[in-house]
């Protein structure tokens, strides 16, 4: 090969190597199955679920479009994502709900959705669950080392949610897109249910005998003590996107775990969340904008058969009874009873301890 015709074929294969990058990018822009740069041209209202880090992104672009949302917007775990936008905003009065809940969510993660949500001026509500994370004694960051090599799923698009638009067009270059398009077809969920994982997980529910005797190491609770703890998940993250929004107004509520969720609990582990809890209700008393929620006393939480999990993942009868709940001011938690509610909730921990062979049948 002369060297002219060596120097022909360079060029012409890098020249194929663009077409074929450029034909890549144009395909995952016309197929956008996360529909981050416009509504789908394919599937109306369809959206790609077990993605939702990336889907969470065109939601809040696309949804905030339509002339019927958004003014509440859902942050969160895996104990609201079976809330459902129009029964949040037929309860609420609202006129359009924005679900952004995620399954495992860093703190820092649920605040920068909200942040971003609440750039368009439209969010007038925001309905926040806190999970036992929001006790760690760290700030995670997106894309923590340790939890990805344990969870790649869990993968933070951060670009998708900056101030910088083009930087959202790195996403053309995954190999993943046509994957995810096929998703949206095949798998692909309406907005109203996008989210939700109950119909998927009716099975699991009501096998209460089961559930509760796979782990029976209880832990008699004693009340906790004033020991010191630190919250900077609260001090760093929650409390200023609050401070930040006074023209939002906070419905922050503690999901209402099943009562063998906290009896088999460490003495530490449940200690550092009543911490919390005291720390959480004094807190926000500074703010007129944020109410608190706690529903640890409801009778749902004695019966296993309302779980699917030990976790305390609720049926969604339940979630709709929270709402309910909230949007009535039911359940308020406040700086001044929030010690006896924790010591009703120790005592209710121990008597369900006490009487787990007439709850379960165990023998």
């Amino acid at each position: 090969m002369t060297e002219q015709s060596a120097k022909y074929f360079i060029l012409s294969l890098f020249s194929a190597m663009l077409m074929l990058a450029a034909l890549g990018a144009a395909s995952a822009y016309i197929l956008d199955p996360f529909q981050i740069f416009h509504s789908s041209w394919f599937m109306k209202d369809r959206y790609v679920p077990k993605y939702e880090r990336f889907q969470n992104a065109g939601l809040i672009r696309r949804m905030l479009e339509r002339d019927d949302c958004c003014d509440i917007v859902i942050i969160g775990t895996s104990h609201s994502q079976n809330f459902l936008p129009s029964y949040v905003s037929k309860t609420f009065g609202g006129h359009g709900t924005l679900q952004l809940s995620l399954p495992g969510p860093l703190m820092t993660e649920q605040a920068i959705m909200h942040r971003k949500a609440s750039e368009t001026g439209e969010i007038s509500r925001v309905i926040w669950d806190i999970h036992d994370p929001l006790a760690e004694d760290k700030v995670r960051q997106p894309n923590d080392p340790d939890i990805l090599s344990a969870s790649p799923g869990k993968s933070f698009p951060l670009y998708l949610y900056d101030d910088n638009n083009l930087n959202d067009y790195l996403l053309l270059a995954s190999a993943d897109m046509p994957a995810r398009f096929i998703d949206q077809l095949v798998r692909g969920k309406p907005y109203e249910s996008y989210q939700s994982w109950h119909k998927n997980a009716k099975k699991f529910f009501g096998k209460g005998r089961e559930l509760g005797q796979a782990d029976t190491a209880f832990i008699i609770k004693k009340i906790p003590d004033s020991r010191h703890y630190s919250f900077p998940n609260i001090d760093e993250i929650l409390m200023p996107a609050i401070a930040d929004h006074p023209e939002q107004e906070f419905f922050i509520f503690f999901p209402p775990y099943s009562k063998h969720f906290y009896a088999v609990m460490t003495q530490e582990e449940f200690s550092q969340l009543m911490a919390m809890r005291i720390k959480l209700a004094k807190d926000i008393e500074e703010y007129p904008n944020a109410k608190l929620f706690a529903f640890d006393d409801w009778a749902v939480t004695e019966d296993l058969d309302n779980y699917k999990d030990q976790d305390g993942h609720y049926s969604e009868a339940i979630s709709k009874q929270i709402i309910d709940s909230m949007a009535a001011g039911d359940g308020r938690l406040r700086a001044s009873s929030a010690q006896d509610n924790i010591q009703e909730l120790t005592k209710a921990v121990n008597a369900y301890i006490d009487g787990f062979e007439s709850v379960t049948g165990k023998e």
